[in-house]
């Protein structure tokens, strides 16, 4: 298989590889050593980053519904205006993460807690 087909593939489902992770809807990368990534505008719907090191990766505008962010290291990650719908981040660090105008409705929040529509990222119910 060609690179240029690669590559189409890869632009056709918003798809790319950072290291051996390949980053796209639906993926899995546990553990996945991801720091600085730059995923900007990803629609990462279900991907699962389990315990991924995400420390200062920037998820602006990010689309990452129902994915799986538990136990990550996402210190120092920006999440400005990224939507979050159902994402898991429990157990996951997130000291000094940008979450401006970011949308976390129904996620489980990092202490087990369920975020609402109208709850402000860290103040879960």
């Amino acid at each position: 298989v060609g690179q240029d087909l690669v590559d189409s593939c890869l632009a056709l489902y918003e798809a790319k590889f950072i290291g051996d992770c390949l980053v796209i809807a639906d993926g899995s990368c546990p553990g996945a050593d991801l720091r600085q990534a730059d995923l900007r505008g990803s629609r990462l719907g279900g991907m699962n980053l389990s315990g991924a090191n995400l420390s200062g990766a920037n998820f602006s505008d990010a689309f990452m519904t129902f994915a799986k962010l538990d136990q990550a290291d996402l210190s120092g990650a920006n999440f400005s205006n990224a939507q979050m719908y159902g994402v898991d981040l429990r157990g996951a660090t997130i000291e000094s993460a940008n979450l401006s105008g970011a949308n976390f409705h129904d996620a489980i929040w990092v202490d087990g807690r369920k975020c609402s529509r109208t709850s402000p990222p860290g103040r879960c119910s």
